[in-house]
């Protein structure tokens, strides 16, 4: 094992996007996607170092400005391999950030292949800031005020 995570297999799930068809010149020119996000992992129980990452990629259209080019999801499945040496307190973090990192460029890949065949031809997904997939931190636990 040459690194510290090592992806064993991915596979393309999920894929749907659909062309916004009723863009205006201005939308067309700004060749504009919004995504968000959402990984998910979990350890397999018999395998400490074995875990299993799901990536949702959600094509929307923002709040405010221009249109998407495309909406729609894209889902990305992969088993990754830990290498043992990694202390267990690192582990959660170290998967996160590179499973998020490694699968969203695969999603990035295959949309900007995928769209290059549709309507308004290729699209890349944005890049993103792969410390967005770092777990957040959990508050500390409130007193409870219930009378028991």
């Amino acid at each position: 094992m040459l690194s510290a995570l090592q992806v064993k297999q991915h596979h393309l799930t999920d894929l749907a996007f659909v062309p916004t068809m009723d863009l205006s010149e201005e939308e067309l020119a700004q060749r504009s996607i919004t995504c968000r996000h959402q990984l998910a992992l979990s350890q397999e129980r018999n395998d400490a170092c074995l875990w299993l990452a799901r990536l949702r990629v959600e094509f929307i259209h923002p709040e405010k400005g221009a249109r998407s080019l495309y909406t729609g999801h894209c889902e990305i499945v992969a088993e990754m391999q830990l290498h043992p040496s990694v202390p267990e307190a690192d582990r959660l973090k170290l998967v996160s950030l590179n499973a998020g990192a490694i699968l969203y460029s695969a999603t990035r890949e295959w949309f900007a292949t995928l769209s290059s065949r549709s309507l308004h031809g290729m699209v890349e997904l944005p890049t993103i800031d792969a410390r967005g997939f770092l777990p957040k931190d959990k508050p500390a636990k409130e007193a409870s005020t219930d009378a028991k």
